[in-house]
């Protein structure tokens, strides 16, 4: 087992740093590729990050045993780039660096298309809905960059800032996170005020600094949008807004019903 990876009950041998020609098939859940070795490991899927459909790469196991149903692993080089495929912005943004982006390699309308695909298929696994799903830019990014407005940074163990490695411990020192904000704030004591502003009026809301609220700019006024125009909610009616963290919906819903 890798020394980075979260401890598991081992199911025989690891297959751990072993490396296998693949080519890559659709996308998955979690940023992960599916992707499947050969008969002689046994025919075995592997969730490939940092690969996209179609490439056909060298992928590096990063969790698996003989015994297990399914292994993980990294695209480590690069035989046949599909054409969505870019250079990444972001310096550990690569195998074996921080964990926290799934798709910086990948342009940004192959990402979407990509993220419609992960919703496409729940719905017709799970739901049975044979429909049509578009992922639409939401404002408050520079191009797909510099969206969060909230990050929590991990310490290495010489004091420098970092984000941690993919399901790991291991903190990568990290100078830039290219997705925060240049104004971003981590998590303190205090309370924080945010504003929003939608086709339904403004709203202020105190939030704790350590509380929930939505880390992309855009996504309280899109959200908002979204869920009242569907509802076109009428007075008399009633609205439950469950798991409400500040009560967003509750918010706009109280003078329209």
């Amino acid at each position: 087992m890798s020394r980075h990876a979260r401890a598991r009950r081992p199911r025989g041998r690891s297959r751990v740093g072993e490396r296998f020609t693949v080519t890559v098939g659709p996308v998955a859940h979690g940023g992960f590729c599916v992707a499947r070795v050969g008969e002689e490991a046994g025919s075995r899927v592997v969730f490939t990050r940092h690969a996209l459909p179609g490439e056909r790469v060298v992928v590096e196991i990063t969790e698996g045993t003989e015994g297990d149903r399914f292994w993980r692993g990294d695209a480590v080089e690069v035989l046949e780039p599909s054409p969505g495929r870019v250079a990444a912005p972001c310096p550990v943004a690569r195998p074996g660096g921080c964990g926290g982006c799934d798709f910086q390699h990948v342009a940004v309308p192959v990402q979407r298309e990509l993220k419609a695909a992960v919703v496409r298929e729940q719905l017709t696994r799970l739901a049975g809905l044979d429909l049509p799903v578009v992922v639409e830019p939401v404002a408050g990014d520079e191009d797909g960059l510099r969206w969060r407005t909230r990050v929590r940074y991990a310490e290495t163990p010489d004091g420098r800032r970092g984000m941690r490695a993919h399901r790991s411990h291991l903190v990568i020192p990290v100078d830039d996170c290219l997705i925060a904000r240049t104004d971003a704030r981590e998590p303190g004591p205090g309370d924080v005020v945010e504003q929003v502003s939608t086709s339904y009026g403004d709203r202020s809301f105190v939030v704790a600094a350590d509380g929930f609220w939505q880390v992309h700019p855009g996504a309280p006024r899109v959200l908002v949008e979204a869920v009242l125009d569907v509802l076109t909610p009428r007075p008399g009616e009633r609205a439950l807004d469950l798991y409400a963290g500040v009560g967003l919906f509750a918010s706009y819903l109280s003078g329209l019903v």
